[in-house]
């Protein structure tokens, strides 16, 4: 029996003030011979369909199959039956409401009911997954990553920028869909979060079990081969030395799970923080912290203390915020935090209103933005929770793209004290501020 597959058709609509177009992105998924349960790899593939939920509303799914399919027996219809479940059901319990799933088994009669099928694919025993978005955060407001080329039979220490971030990746340290180990060239993506314009669309909660998050730096490592997803070996892990965004206390270093609704805790940082007691030439020259120069200005064998003292506390004046040492083994997204209770906790439920006090329509994400806080809190646009006395900042996108924003100033001029209704007056900021650059600028975050 031939090893059947999901084909993705991801069907995009962009409206209002984005282009109008319809685009249509495919993969092939595999489940493996026989295999009606989700293998590894279309896990990791419909989980990147909810990723992208994050920016963009699904509208619907359709998972689509034909009744007989090239003359295959009933058990392939069968087998075909407990993959389209285990597909409905990965996304029925992350949040999908069932309404939105369409599950349709066509005859040759109805092929003609939806558009963009792959007619041959679907006679050969695929299965074909169509999903409608409707797009509303620009992508100018989503941080973007930046790719590394490296050996995957060879150890690597990456150099990730200028600021100390490095990656200690060990040999033979990837794996495919099927487990088996990678050769040849893999490409690591790193996305950094630095500041709260990056953190407010990207849909990345910032709580912890009844906590927020105040970050000290947030990252998304993930890696390809040959434009595949691989996955870090079992008996594997990378280390890295990460220069954190901000200096905060009592941070710990947490991982978000996989289906992006809450945060592990994967390792304590305290014993982890490279400091005047811990450099020397040994680690800074591993770490790639300073410019070799800035070392052998200093014979550290022959020089006396004093030299030796002196070149540590230059090299900590530039690189004193390195955080060595964290053991990531899995891809994903991961965060340097530290936890806060919030105070003076109120919930509002917001009538949005422009300038003019018309009613702003077709809401989509609303931000809210504590200025001392290093971190971005996402609601729905039906209520938001904040602390009624800090320097609030709520920023909102409509469906059509159009960017509101509420001051700090004048968040607190609503005397918004005690949970409640109330209507918040927002400014239409969308020629002003066009991408996260824009807005940390305006917000004064950089």
């Amino acid at each position: 029996m031939k090893n059947l597959n999901i084909i993705f058709g991801i069907l995009l609509i962009l409206n209002g003030l984005l282009a109008h177009a319809k685009t249509i992105d495919s993969e092939i998924l595999k489940f493996g011979h026989s295999n009606s349960g989700l293998s590894n790899s279309v896990s990791i593939q419909l989980r990147a369909v909810l990723n992208k939920s994050k920016h963009h509303t699904i509208e619907s799914i359709s998972v689509l199959t034909l009744k007989d399919p090239n003359g295959h027996s009933i058990y392939q219809t069968h087998v075909n039956k407990k993959r389209i479940e285990s597909v409905r059901n990965y996304f029925s319990l992350r949040g999908i409401s069932p309404e939105q799933i369409n599950v349709e088994y066509l005859d040759s009669a109805s092929l003609n009911k939806y558009e963009n099928l792959n007619i041959t694919a679907l006679k050969n025993g695929y299965l074909q997954l169509l999903v409608e978005y409707v797009e509303s955060i620009p992508e100018s407001f989503l941080v973007t990553s930046n790719s590394h080329n490296i050996d995957a039979e060879t150890a690597s220490s990456l150099k990730i920028d200028n600021k100390g971030t490095t990656m200690h990746i060990p040999e033979n340290c990837f794996v495919d869909e099927n487990g088996n180990p990678v050769k040849g060239v893999v490409q690591i993506e790193f996305k950094e979060y630095t500041n709260p314009a990056e953190i407010a669309f990207s849909g990345i909660p910032m709580t912890y079990q009844g906590f927020n998050f105040n970050s000290a730096g947030m990252f998304e490592i993930q890696g390809k081969c040959q434009g595949k997803n691989v996955s870090i070996a079992k008996n594997k892990e990378i280390k890295i030395d990460y220069a954190l965004a901000k200096e905060n206390p009592d941070i710990d270093f947490y991982k978000l799970k996989e289906d992006g609704k809450g945060w592990e805790k994967v390792q304590e940082i305290g014993s982890e923080r490279l400091s005047t007691s811990t450099l020397t030439p040994d680690n800074i020259n591993r770490n790639q912290q300073i410019n070799s120069n800035n070392w052998n200005n200093y014979n550290y064998n022959n020089n006396t203390r004093n030299q030796k003292r002196l070149a540590t506390t230059e090299s900590m004046k530039a690189y004193s915020n390195i955080v060595g040492g964290l053991r990531v083994a899995n891809f994903g997204v991961y965060n340097c935090d530290q936890v806060y209770r919030l105070k003076n906790q109120i919930k509002v439920s917001p009538k949005f209103v422009d300038q003019n006090g018309k009613k702003i329509e077709n809401a989509s994400q609303v931000s809210l933005i504590d200025l001392k806080i290093n971190g971005a809190f996402s609601f729905s646009p039906t209520s938001f929770t904040c602390n009624s006395k800090a320097d609030n900042v709520l920023a909102m996108f409509t469906t059509t793209g159009k960017l509101y924003l509420l001051e700090k100033d004048q968040f607190k001029a609503t005397n918004m004290t005690v949970s409640g209704d109330y209507t918040l007056k927002m400014k239409d900021m969308s020629k002003q501020i066009k991408n996260h650059q824009d807005l940390a600028s305006y917000l004064n975050l950089l």
